[in-house]
Protein backbone atom coordinates (compact mmCIF):
# COMPACT_ATOMS: atom_id res chain seq x y z
CA UNK A 1 0.00 0.00 0.00
CA UNK A 2 1.46 3.66 -0.89
CA UNK A 3 0.21 6.59 0.27
CA UNK A 4 1.10 10.35 -0.95
CA UNK A 5 0.01 13.46 0.19
CA UNK A 6 0.55 17.01 -1.66
CA UNK A 7 0.06 20.68 -0.11
CA UNK A 8 0.40 23.83 -3.06
CA UNK A 9 0.40 27.28 -1.43
CA UNK A 10 -0.11 29.66 -4.09
CA UNK A 11 0.06 32.71 -2.42
CA UNK A 12 -2.04 35.49 -1.00
CA UNK A 13 -4.14 37.08 -3.70
CA UNK A 14 -6.45 39.97 -3.10
CA UNK A 15 -9.70 40.98 -5.24
CA UNK A 16 -9.01 44.36 -7.48
CA UNK A 17 -12.38 46.22 -6.48
CA UNK A 18 -13.63 49.79 -5.81
CA UNK A 19 -15.63 51.53 -3.83
CA UNK A 20 -18.59 52.90 -6.23
CA UNK A 21 -19.18 56.10 -4.77
CA UNK A 22 -15.48 57.20 -4.35
CA UNK A 23 -13.34 55.00 -6.87
CA UNK A 24 -10.96 53.96 -4.18
CA UNK A 25 -9.68 50.29 -4.21
CA UNK A 26 -11.43 48.09 -1.57
CA UNK A 27 -8.75 45.30 -0.58
CA UNK A 28 -10.92 43.69 1.82
CA UNK A 29 -11.52 40.75 -0.03
CA UNK A 30 -8.15 38.38 -0.07
CA UNK A 31 -8.15 34.86 -0.53
CA UNK A 32 -5.33 32.43 0.09
CA UNK A 33 -5.46 29.30 -2.85
CA UNK A 34 -4.04 26.44 -1.74
CA UNK A 35 -4.75 22.91 -3.31
CA UNK A 36 -4.18 19.71 -0.65
CA UNK A 37 -4.32 16.11 -2.59
CA UNK A 38 -3.94 12.62 -0.83
CA UNK A 39 -3.55 9.34 -3.08
CA UNK A 40 -3.97 5.77 -2.36
CA UNK A 41 -2.64 3.09 -4.26
CA UNK A 42 -1.80 -0.89 -4.10
CA UNK A 43 1.04 -1.77 -5.69
CA UNK A 44 1.46 -5.40 -6.75
CA UNK A 45 4.58 -6.93 -8.32
CA UNK A 46 4.27 -9.88 -10.82
CA UNK A 47 6.89 -12.54 -9.99
CA UNK A 48 7.78 -11.58 -6.60
CA UNK A 49 9.01 -14.94 -5.66
CA UNK A 50 11.02 -15.53 -8.28
CA UNK A 51 13.14 -12.02 -7.80
CA UNK A 52 16.68 -13.96 -8.14
CA UNK A 53 16.03 -14.70 -12.16
CA UNK A 54 17.26 -18.19 -11.43
CA UNK A 55 14.32 -20.95 -11.97
CA UNK A 56 13.78 -23.71 -10.06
Amino acid sequence: MKTEYRFADYGRRSADMYVDVTGAPDSAIAFKPTVQTVSFSLVYRFNANNAGGTSP
